[in-house]
Formats: C-alpha cells, structure tokens, sequence
C-alpha cells in the first residue's frame, strides 16, 4: 500500500511545514465537507439543520495497509448539532468525508445505526472496530444520549458488517462518555479483547468478543488528577476533568499472548500501566473491587497534559503528545518514566496544537509511520473558532525518522 502523498485539497492553505519538522501534510482543512449522493440532498440536510456547514470536527483518524481501496478513516463526533454523518474515509480526489460504511447508517436517532464515534481502532486483521457513544450536542449545553453506547466491527478489506454488541445498562453511567479504545488480538482474529477508556465515568470497559460479554475495570488511576484540570493551550485557557484517555498496548507475550497496557487520564501528568492479563479476569473487578498491587505509576511526571498515545510494533517507544506544549515526544519502556527521559521529538505551535489522534502503522514494505490529526479543539471548547483558519491537518511522519539519535531508538 502506498499512503496518500500531501495533496493540495479543497479549503487548504498550502503553507510548508518548518524544514526541522519531520512531518508531511496528509490533508488539511478550513472546516470539512461531506461527498453528499447530489446537491439537492446537501440542500435538503442545510435547510433541515440535519448539517450545519463548520460544525463537523475531525477528531481522529486510522488507516491500514490491508485496505485495498488506501483510504484513510475520520471519525467526525456529534459534539454540535448539525453534523451528518459521524464515521468517515476521505476521498483523496477532493478531501471531502464519505459517509463509511454508507450514508444510511448516519441517520441521527436511528440506534441500529451509528450515532457518534469519538476514535476507531483497525487491527492486524484488518478489521475496523468502532465505539459509538450514543451522545450527541457534547459540547452544548443541551449534551444527550439518544442510543445505548455499542462496539461495532467491520472488515475494511470487503466492508462488510461483522458484528455489534450494545453495552448493558450497568455498564454506563450517567456521565459515561466513550472516548478511546485499543484491542487485543489472542491466537485469532475472532479471539478480541477490546477496551474502551470512559473519560467521564473514570473506568475502562472490557468486552470480550468471544463471549460476547462486558466488564467495569476499576482503579485509582483512571481519575483525573485534580491540579492537573486546567488546560493553557496557544493562550486558550479552560478546565477539563476527564479521565483515563490515552491508551497504548505493547507487543504481545509470544507465550502468553499478553500486553502492557500504558495509560493515563486527561487531566494528568503521570502515566500508568497494567497487564491486559489483569483487566482480561473479569473476577478482579467483582462488586467495584480493583486489585490496586497490579496497577502501577510512573515515578516522575511530564511537563503537562497528553493527549493520545501509541507505541511501535517492537516496544521501544511509546509516542504521546504534550498539549500545553503542541509537541510530539517519546519515551522508552527501558527507562524510568521522569522528565530527563522524554524526549520531545518536534514542536509546532501553528501545525500540532491539540493533536487529537495518533496511531503507528505499516507500509507495503514494513516501514512504521505515524500519524497525527490534529483538530485545534481548544478553540472549540472555548468558542472562539476562526472560520478563516486552517484548524484541521492529519500528519505523517516515519518513526525510524522522528526517533533517530534518541533514546526511543
């Protein structure tokens, strides 16, 4: 598979990146469109409000190189009203979202379909795997759930429909808000565990696909940090108390099939890990107990908030990004988790604020890139948006290129 070369897109302001950054503009955007089936049906959704041209924000984004089509998948939520469809592929043509897998499981209120997806996940079998939240207006004073939140699965090689499984009613609590999810193959491509970070119920849910049947993973850790809730992003300031979000899972025990997850909450400058061993033994967590001496903490801190994280195929480097900063950094397993061990790999205070979403993935010839979207959602949150502005890129760049001379090498 070839990924899409930086192409000069609709809506693009064609500005070149510093010659020190390492990273390539994939697509770049004002505000983002949708490929509708016909003018008319654009016209109809604009008078209706059912789409409100601007709100749309892509917040990530996944590919794989066992897509046969190369597209490159955006997750646009219904954090404000008007958005038409939530699940996305780009159209390397023009740079406008197609509807995935079709434009007739986007209606809103229609709870068999798809109503708001905040990130995906695609897996080595190439399988997409989706958590729809079931909220929408999430950044309005009128935020509401209007489906039950459920993981869906579809094979991007055929797009075919595999599989949904709807969270039972004690697996979501009032405030629970799907936000992240990672997924652990084990032996087969059937055998799933997919996890899922709830930013505002403070815990992670697991779901093993096999069965199929869901748990509540307690801990400590999954909470916010209370100091750590105030965000200073490019000179935007807002309090934000979310929970566990960035979540990343190392190689697996060729033994055991296990992995470590890292984590950590929004609002926090520590992370943390814990065997998929231990979140996968339902019996843990009975009754809302955690088995607290099988999580544990990094020693240091960095220097403010991350947001997504990833981790390399060898297990050498987990990638994050510091928002205060808008910075790429690394860190490697090998070392202690402290401030003199994290290396920040580049930083760009027009190109890289609020990076949203990062995943590391393969070429044809094997070669990881990773790739960051990018959404200026600190504007968002605090509305005070410039419709004028370039405010969403997805990036690429190799990782053997970001990580060379570090210690994530």
């Amino acid at each position: 598979m070839q990924f899409p070369s930086p192409l000069v897109l609709l809506l693009m302001v064609a500005t070149p990146l510093r010659a020190a950054d390492p990273f390539q503009i994939v697509y770049q955007w004002k505000e983002v469109d949708y490929n509708f089936p016909s003018q008319q049906m654009r016209n109809n959704a604009i008078n209706s409000g059912a789409y409100k041209v601007g709100n749309a924000v892509p917040l990530d984004m996944d590919v794989s190189n066992l897509d046969p089509y190369n597209r490159l998948f955006v997750t646009t939520p219904r954090f404000l009203p008007g958005v038409p469809a939530t699940l996305n592929t780009v159209d390397p043509a023009n740079g406008l979202l197609t509807p995935y897998p079709d434009w007739s499981w986007h209606t809103q209120g229609d709870c068999d379909g798809i109503t708001s997806v905040l990130r995906t996940k695609i897996d080595k079998c190439g399988q997409l795997w989706v958590i729809d939240a079931g909220e929408v207006d999430t950044f309005t004073n009128a935020s509401k759930r209007i489906c039950q939140p459920q993981v869906l699965a579809f094979d991007i090689t055929n797009d075919k429909f595999l599989w949904r499984y709807k969270l039972p009613d004690d697996m979501v609590k009032g405030r629970s808000l799907l936000g992240n999810v990672e997924v652990l193959l084990k032996n087969s491509c059937k055998n799933a565990y997919v996890y899922m970070a709830d930013l505002q119920g403070y815990r992670v849910v697991v779901l093993d696909a096999v069965t199929p049947r869901s748990w509540i993973a307690n801990s400590n850790l999954f909470y916010p940090y209370p100091f750590d809730g105030h965000f200073d992003i490019n000179g935007r300031q807002f309090d934000l108390m979310d929970g566990v979000f960035g979540m990343a899972l190392s190689p697996q025990d060729p033994t055991t099939g296990d992995s470590t997850m890292y984590f950590h909450s929004l609002a926090s400058t520590w992370e943390s890990m814990v065997s998929t061993r231990t979140l996968n033994k339902e019996s843990n967590f009975r009754n809302g107990q955690s088995p607290t001496t099988e999580f544990s903490y990094s020693i240091g801190q960095r220097s403010g908030q991350a947001g997504p994280s990833a981790m390399d195929k060898q297990g050498r480097a987990l990638f994050f990004s510091i928002l205060p900063k808008n910075s790429l950094n690394c860190w490697s397993p090998r070392l202690q988790y402290r401030s003199e061990n994290i290396v920040q790999l580049m930083r760009n205070d027009e190109t890289f604020q609020f990076n949203s979403g990062l995943k590391i993935k393969e070429d044809a010839n094997g070669r990881e890139w990773l790739f960051a979207l990018t959404s200026q959602l600190q504007n968002i949150i605090t509305g005070s948006w410039d419709k004028n502005a370039v405010k969403y890129r997805i990036l690429k760049a190799p990782v053997d290129v970001l990580v060379q001379g570090t210690t994530c090498a």
